[in-house]
């Protein structure tokens, strides 16, 4: 056996083998360097080249790409106010990883996203934080881990369903006033529809939009 016109010695991963009369060139493993073109020189018991024939193999080799994330986790939380969902996923092996999240409430299919689906990229660790989020919806997340060599299969697809706050305060109104001899402001509102609902009233002396 040769490739590039050099003959193949029985290295780690090549092995010779021997069936009846004929030698067999066996990868017990592959790597990117047993890409290539091989040939099959064959000679009669008298080593003969008048005999002599070749034929030619190629070995086309995949570039490994990393394989599926598994353990993908979704849970739920707000932020400013407003909601938003924390993903978590298992690291898959390799170096050089990052990995993106897709997500969409267009729940695609189970093995990838729709079009149109938005992501988050370029994720080393193993979690991120999706904000800015619609209330009381529901969300379907795909997660795939990139390398050099290109992106592996993406997540199976896992949703949940982003908490659903109170709306807006409104009818804010506040009165000047004092208490034992200091000012004070009175703050009222209407309250807003639900039950268990409590309130933060946050103030300032810079005139701001919010906060």
């Amino acid at each position: 056996w040769y490739t590039t016109g050099s003959r193949v010695e029985a290295t780690s991963g090549e092995v010779w083998t021997t069936s009846g009369p004929a030698r067999i060139l066996v990868f017990s493993t592959f790597a990117t360097s047993h890409a290539g073109t091989y040939s099959c020189l064959v000679k009669n018991r008298n080593d003969m080249t008048t005999t002599t024939f070749t034929t030619i193999y190629t070995v086309v080799l995949a570039t490994p790409v990393p394989p599926e994330v598994q353990g993908v986790n979704i849970s739920r939380s707000t932020s400013n106010g407003s909601p938003s969902l924390t993903v978590s996923w298992t690291a898959v092996p390799g170096s050089g990883i990052t990995y993106t999240v897709w997500y969409s409430t267009n729940s695609g299919t189970t093995a990838e996203p729709p079009s149109g689906a938005l992501n988050v990229s370029g994720i080393t660790g193993t979690s991120t934080t999706l904000n800015g989020l619609a209330q009381g919806t529901q969300y379907y997340i795909w997660v795939v881990a990139v390398s050099s060599d290109g992106k592996g299969p993406y997540s199976t697809r896992v949703s949940e369903i982003t908490f659903t706050g109170p709306s807006q305060v409104s009818g804010v109104t506040v009165t000047p006033s004092s208490l034992n001899g200091s000012p004070t402001l009175n703050v009222t509102w209407t309250s807003p529809t639900g039950s268990g609902i409590s309130y933060i009233v946050k103030y300032s002396t810079t005139n701001q939009a919010s906060p």
